[in-house]
């Protein structure tokens, strides 16, 4: 920027790429200070020539703001990402630059913890994405435009229905939840996003008292799920609960055997694995099929000791013994159940 000979447009151009090599590189503090080194140019320009401008330079300066905010977003500074949103947003930016600001401002504000701000935000944005009829292919935009913090979809407007989705459910407006992950999956959300959505919303319907729907839910993440196996495991076993509820046990018995399969398959957290490894055992022993349950009850023992369920889990081994007549078996898990409660 210094030097004389090069023309300024080109130097500004030239400093931009400086800044995004350095964000897709993961550096955002260098890029940070690209950017920025751009705007005291464009405030020394302005006091130059005060009255010069055509609007084309502002608006590259709201883009310039847009990407300080992602820079902040990236570097968790969520309240200076929140100021560099807001200025670009102020300064009249591309229409394409200001639905990815205002996406970027949205997602800042969620971070900080200011849901209201969050929401409000998120509104607007779908308000004016739904009026536009504006589909944008994705919230990251077109090479060389840097990476808006990651959406759960390639449909920005799919993406700010899911985000209101979580927001709505922090403060237990599960209908509303519901209206937005419904509009999240209606707008093309797909991938981890889709999983993500169906999940959330099966919980939704659960907690609205409608069972029908949430095993629905769960079902289409089960038939969309083999790219998304991390999503399996859970949606199995809240399948098996909703027949557990029902005390429909021979039921529940197939969902809780493919989650415990799924949940070891890619080597889940030990609470989704002793849970379903109980829960399976309690369905089969609850149809009276004693030895087979013993070994679903001592994997959820051995596997989380101190899990909510070890309690029952022994006390279900202690009684399957017993009936399978191992009676020192049964007396020993008989103390081990007592010892947990």
């Amino acid at each position: 920027l210094a030097d004389d000979s090069i023309d300024i447009n080109e130097k500004i151009a030239k400093q931009f790429e400086v800044g995004q090599l350095y964000f897709k590189g993961g550096k955002y503090q260098q890029a940070l200070a690209a950017y920025n080194r751009i705007l005291t140019h464009f405030a020394e320009q302005m006091q130059k020539q005060p009255s010069g401008d055509d609007g084309k330079s502002v608006r590259e300066l709201a883009n310039i703001h847009y990407h300080c905010a992602l820079s902040y977003y990236e570097l968790k500074n969520y309240a200076s990402a929140i100021n560099s949103a807001r200025t670009c947003l102020s300064l009249n930016p591309e229409p394409a630059v200001k639905l990815r600001a205002q996406y970027t401002l949205a997602m800042s504000a969620m971070q900080n913890r200011t849901n209201p701000m969050a929401e409000k935000a998120f509104l607007e944005l779908v308000g004016e994405l739904e009026n536009q009829h504006v589909n944008e292919s994705s919230p990251m935009g077109s090479a060389g435009e840097g990476k808006a913090p990651a959406a759960p979809s390639p449909s920005l407007l799919a993406s700010a229905h899911f985000q209101l989705g979580r927001l709505a459910v922090e403060r237990r407006a599960y209908d509303e939840a519901i209206a937005h992950y419904s509009s999240a999956l209606a707008h093309g959300i797909s991938g981890e996003g889709r999983a993500e959505t169906l999940s959330e919303l099966g919980y939704c319907a659960l907690q609205a008292g409608d069972r029908e729907a949430a095993f629905s839910c769960y079902q289409k993440l089960i038939e969309d799920g083999t790219a998304h196996s991390g999503w399996l495991a859970p949606a199995f076993l809240a399948l098996g609960d909703l027949h557990r509820e029902a005390k429909e046990w021979k039921e529940a018995e197939p969902f809780y055997r493919s989650a415990r399969q799924h949940a070891d398959a890619i080597g889940l957290g030990k609470s989704v694995r002793s849970g379903s490894a109980f829960k399976l055992g309690e369905s089969l022993y609850s149809q009276g099929r004693f030895f087979e349950a013993i070994s679903p009850f001592e994997d959820a023992i051995s596997l989380d000791p101190k899990a909510p369920w070890s309690a029952d889990a022994a006390y279900g081994l202690a009684t399957s013994q017993a009936e399978m007549e191992n009676f020192q078996a049964a007396l020993d898990a008989y103390r081990r159940a007592g010892s947990r409660l």
